[in-house]
């Protein structure tokens, strides 16, 4: 499969951005640091810091790095299934971040996946590798999607055993469980419909009704993103 770095020109083009209005970029980290807030993380910034953990995870596989240099964007998932036992329960938040030309990653954008039915068990980290512009595109235009074979997208588990083979693939799906869960998070995962989380969107970058166009555009910035976003770019 040949090196591939996103174009925010083709694969972001027709995006809806509806922004009523957008709020202007604001330096969150400085205005904490005014106002005492303190440095125990909480919310999406928690999530973010998380997500650059389960990064740090991926990459002590060396194959998997090398799958993370190619990927046109990636959905990291810190904490699947906790908690989610009961009927319209969240079984996950996530953020989605998309590969720029010159290997830089873009801004955090935040999204749920809601339950809906008892998965029956905490699985962990999980990550949608996107690998075709085709996913980015529907993350990014769609308010609700299911990354599956229903919806028209081409997904693989990601295992040693099947990395040689990996062709030319909409999504790859990382899990960090451990192993002998059941059921299997590439089982629980693939009906699941990905919604853009507006509210933690507004709330980490201090806007209203942001979507994921507008985050991946670069329309707003929190400096506080920046780990996550270096330890993606240090891959490549």
């Amino acid at each position: 499969m040949p090196k591939a770095r996103l174009l925010f020109a083709s694969v972001l083009g027709g995006a809806a951005v509806a922004l009523s209005p957008l709020v202007a970029a604001t330096q969150v980290a400085d205005q904490n640091v005014d106002q005492g807030v303190s440095n125990n993380a909480s919310g999406p910034q928690k999530l973010v810091d998380q997500s650059a953990q389960v990064v740090k995870r991926m990459q002590q596989d060396p194959d998997l790095r090398a799958l993370l240099t190619r990927a046109q964007g990636v959905l990291i998932i810190p904490n699947y299934g906790k908690g989610a036992f009961v009927i319209d329960a969240k079984s996950g938040e996530g953020v989605l971040l998309v590969h720029e030309s010159g290997g830089r990653w873009s801004n955090p954008a935040f999204y749920n996946l809601p339950g809906g039915a008892e998965i029956g068990g905490e699985f962990g980290p999980i990550a949608y590798i996107l690998m075709s512009p085709h996913a980015v595109r529907s993350l990014t235009n769609a308010r609700n999607v299911a990354l599956n074979a229903d919806s028209g997208f081409t997904l693989v588990t990601w295992s040693h055993k099947t990395e040689d083979h990996i062709g030319p693939v909409d999504v790859v799906l990382w899990s960090g469980a451990e192993k002998g869960t059941k059921p299997k998070p590439s089982e629980a995962v693939r009906g699941n419909l990905l919604s853009q989380d507006y509210a933690a969107n507004d709330q980490y970058y201090r806007a209203r009704n942001l979507d994921t166009g507008a985050v991946l555009q670069g329309r707003v910035f929190n400096p506080r993103a920046a780990p996550l976003q270096q330890s993606l770019s240090g891959l490549g």
